[in-house]
């Protein structure tokens, strides 16, 4: 099947921006450590870490590029046995019979626009481009089968939130934002004559808190 260039392509030309903006034209670094809560359409909510580095111009406006890694793991335990011991205690006995683990790891060049309110009070909205990759395995202990899969795709992703000023290099901030990102990959395994590709729906809501800093 031909795979589309459009995401990482547009991802490549912001990224050289930036490049380009931050050697020449750039006044101060600026970094981002976030922790999100988010809820894709097709996989179960949860948090992510993650952070951003760019530049910040005018005092306004802030060119970087971030990720936010999510990671799940998820088991299915059965009960086997319990064993009561002479003192009173007891124990119970668990075997795992299926595990799944999801990582998500967007890459995406980002914009930043601060508008200040009052005092050390400022509203900004924030933007993203670029694109997803995702991995997932699952492990059958019981019937000895494992698979692992690799999926790609476009994201892009839009907020607004508030943040307050620390000091001279610091800020809190809090967004909400709504990300749309919808990852593939090819099927090769289906007696079908036809490409074939499975999709994933990564597109959801969700709420940031995190410290900026300014150099």
């Amino acid at each position: 099947m031909k795979k589309s260039l459009f995401g990482p392509g547009i991802f490549v030309v912001f990224t050289l921006i930036l490049a380009a903006s931050s050697a020449y034209a750039g006044k101060k670094d600026a970094y981002t450590l976030r922790v999100s809560y988010y809820e894709p359409e097709s996989a179960v909510a949860g948090f992510t870490f993650g952070g951003s580095a760019g530049a910040v111009f005018d005092d306004i406006v802030t060119l970087g590029v971030g990720t936010d890694v999510y990671y799940r793991n998820f088991t299915k335990d059965s009960k086997v046995a319990t064993q009561g011991y002479v003192d009173g205690s007891s124990s119970t006995l668990y075997v795992t019979e299926i595990q799944y683990d999801t990582v998500i790891v967007p890459v995406m060049a980002e914009l930043s626009i601060r508008i200040p309110i009052v005092w050390k009070l400022s509203a900004f909205g924030h933007g993203g481009l670029g694109f997803d990759i995702m991995w997932t395995k699952e492990q059958d202990f019981a019937t000895g089968v494992s698979d692992s899969r690799w999926y790609a795709g476009f994201a892009w992703m839009g907020g607004v939130g508030l943040s307050y000023k620390l000091g001279n290099d610091t800020a809190l901030y809090a967004e909400g934002f709504y990300k749309h990102s919808k990852v593939k990959r090819n099927r090769d395994d289906l007696t079908v004559d036809m490409p074939v590709f499975e999709e994933v729906d990564l597109s959801g809501l969700g709420v940031r808190l995190g410290v900026a800093l300014e150099l």
